[in-house]
Parts: structure tokens; sequence; C-alpha cells
């Protein structure tokens, strides 16, 4: 889910047999009700990896919410139950 629209994440995306990808996401919100209505999910059945704080709001609605340490965001006032502690060595 990403508000961005790319090419190599679709490909990427489609190489991992990712089942849902959806970008342009305005609303990410709208878009979990959408995965939950569609597969019969609770809000904590579902993870989510955030990695900026725009993500937060959708973070708080998940059971298993996890921010990735990027663009300066971290979990210091431990408002998330979950961070990710190192950054993948894929990633910058």
């Amino acid at each position: 889910m990403t508000k961005r629209i790319s090419e190599t994440v679709a490909l990427r995306a489609r190489d991992l047999k990712i089942d849902y990808l959806f970008q342009g996401a305005d609303n990410k919100s709208d878009v979990l009700d959408k995965i939950l209505t569609e597969n019969n999910f609770l809000e904590d059945e579902v993870a989510y990896v955030g990695d900026d704080i725009i993500d937060l709001p959708i973070m708080q609605r998940c059971g298993w919410p996890s921010l990735w340490p990027m663009r300066g965001t971290n979990n210091q006032d431990g408002s998330l139950p979950h961070s990710l502690r190192r950054r993948s060595r894929c990633c910058p």
C-alpha cells in the first residue's frame, strides 16, 4: 500500500507473488477497509509495517503495527508495540 505509483514496485510485487498491491492510495484507511471486507479479516489480525509518520494512523488500527526505521522516524515514545531495530541490507 503506497501513495506512489512505480512500475518497479509492480514488477517486484509480481515476482514475489504478492496478492495485493495498492499504488496511488490517497486514503490508506479505505484500502485497509477493502482488504478487511474482501478477506473477512479483523483489524487485530492484520500486520502493517510503516516507514513514515504519515503511516501512524493506519498502523494504530492494526493488530500488529511495526515501524521501519527510516526517514528519521522511530518509536521512542512507545506508541507502537513493535519497532524493527535494523534496516535491511537491501534498503538505504
